[in-house]
């Protein structure tokens, strides 16, 4: 009785530090919030999607570069806390207007000093505070600057990041999609000082098919940012400060075979019929959009969050009565750009459908 008695007593040890392990363990609820089949090799016909039926309005602001500070060779721009920022490659600085396009200021700190950089390779700006983090990919430094331009804080970054956004409590998560030997891969997340806090979806080591983009992350709301990964698991994540969940998993019918998914570079036009790709992702309170393609092909997706409803077509099939061209999103907006002959931008802004 008493070797009996031993052996549950050892079992149940065994089964409370399994437990225990589980309860700890940093994963992703595999259930889903949302399903979405996308039918590349299965595309039937639709009926014509009108962008105006999932557009509510457009309003169009003009942003006025001053004569003083031209733009030089513009990157990419966002929209936060109802400030437009647009990243200057040339001057490798920021332009700064508020909603109405009136020009604010121009973030330029360039230099050796402690509190300028280099050269910025990425961007981001917390909508609670205004301040501004910058990548300078020279020195591998994080630099954050308050509302007016002082330095706060610098960082150096130990991993080489492809995107990287930054939450409302001034936390990081940083993405990296391809395999770089001694280099995180996957997203994660930081403090405020760039340590390391928590893995939070990892990308298995065998599997490196893996296109590379310039942007990754979008605001879902002032809090919530949304991520679509790579074609190894085909989801959308949500992430706040509070934590992560599957927002969306997406069913391509389309399998990619081992073989190439091992492989480390892809020649995408020669494997087009086994490959593909999810690209343009932008998400909205209301509406949730994005394109699989596989280089010949291209299937966009529209999704109404609110009812459900999707609808999933090629090119040919959407009726652009609203002079669609988006280039980000915000909260309820989608926004575009376009250049004038003055050498100023125009912002169309798109606000989604509730219905």
């Amino acid at each position: 009785m008493h070797l009996i008695f031993k052996g549950y007593h050892i079992i149940y040890i065994l089964l409370s530090l399994c437990i225990f392990c589980c309860c700890n363990q940093k994963s992703v609820d595999t259930i889903a919030k949302r399903h979405i089949d996308v039918f590349l090799d299965g595309y039937q016909k639709p009926e014509p999607l009108f962008l105006s039926s999932i557009i509510d309005s457009v309003t169009t602001v003009c942003l006025d570069f001053p004569d003083s500070v031209p733009l030089g060779c513009f990157d990419s721009f966002k929209f936060i806390n109802h400030r437009f920022y647009l990243l200057d490659r040339k001057r490798n600085g920021i332009y700064i207007f508020d909603e109405s396009g009136d020009f604010v200021r121009l973030f330029l700190k360039v230099g050796h000093a402690k509190d300028e950089y280099i050269s910025i390779e990425g961007y981001d700006v917390n909508p609670f505070t205004n301040e501004i983090s910058i990548y300078d990919v020279s020195t591998r430094k994080m630099k954050r600057y308050d509302s007016e331009d002082h330095l706060v804080s610098e960082s150096k970054m130990e991993d080489v990041v492809r995107d990287f956004v930054v939450l409302p409590s001034g936390n990081y998560l940083f993405y990296t999609p391809d395999k770089m030997k001694g280099n995180r891969r996957g997203l994660w997340k930081t403090d405020s000082s760039c340590h390391f806090k928590e893995q939070l979806v990892e990308i298995p080591n065998d599997y490196f098919c893996e296109a590379i983009y310039p942007n990754y992350f979008r605001r879902v709301n002032d809090t919530t940012i949304g991520i679509m990964d790579g074609e190894n698991l085909d989801r959308i994540y949500h992430v706040t400060d509070n934590g992560i969940e599957l927002a969306c998993q997406i069913h391509v019918d389309r399998k990619v075979p081992k073989w190439i998914r091992k492989q480390k570079l892809i020649d995408f036009e020669l494997y087009k019929d086994k490959i593909y790709m999810k690209m343009c992702y932008m998400e909205t309170a209301d509406l949730l959009m994005f394109f699989v393609t596989d280089t010949e092909t291209i299937i966009w997706v529209f999704c109404n969050k609110n009812t459900g409803e999707v609808w999933q077509g090629q090119p040919s099939d959407i009726v652009d009565d609203v002079s669609f061209k988006v280039a980000t999103n915000d909260n309820d907006f989608l926004l575009g750009c376009t250049m004038t002959e003055e050498g100023n931008m125009k912002i169309p802004i798109f606000t989604t459908a509730k219905k």
